[in-house]
């Protein structure tokens, strides 16, 4: 390239450079309007968001808090629960016990009148025995 040609280029790249630096100047610079209500309507908004949010954040802890209750009754319960089944298993033993108890009251009270109905017959026995010896005595005694 010729010499004239790189001058033209350096100039329109200065040229450039200097609306470049003109358009960012502006950009940077130029007047901002004032929009004081809609700050206002920005701010107003946050102020409900952060509200909000401490309503919900509220919210939370008091549904955690009943969780944590809720756990708790749970867990209580489970503890009546298996002291009911304790109980209830004693209560079917002490029933097991009392129906073997009775069983054997039962042959006992067999067994008893087998013996008494023996002892009845042999005090007949014995009865018949003392009067026939009675009778032998008397007519000995003749």
């Amino acid at each position: 390239m010729n010499e004239q040609t790189k001058t033209y280029i350096r100039i329109g790249g200065y040229i450039l450079a200097a609306i470049i630096l003109i358009a960012l100047g502006w950009f940077l610079f130029r007047d901002v309007p004032n929009n004081r209500a809609t700050t206002n309507d920005v701010t107003e908004q946050l102020d409900t968001a952060a509200e909000q949010q401490r309503k919900a954040e509220d919210a939370i802890k008091s549904v955690q808090s009943e969780l944590d209750d809720s756990e708790r009754t749970v867990v209580n319960l489970d503890q009546s629960n298996r002291a009911a089944q304790t109980t209830a298993d004693r209560i079917a033993e002490s029933n097991t016990n009392i129906a073997n108890a009775v069983s054997d009251a039962q042959s006992s009270n067999s067994s008893s009148a087998a013996i008494l109905a023996d002892s009845q017959s042999r005090i007949t026995e014995c009865e018949s025995i003392l009067q026939e010896i009675r009778a032998g005595a008397g007519k000995a005694a003749e």
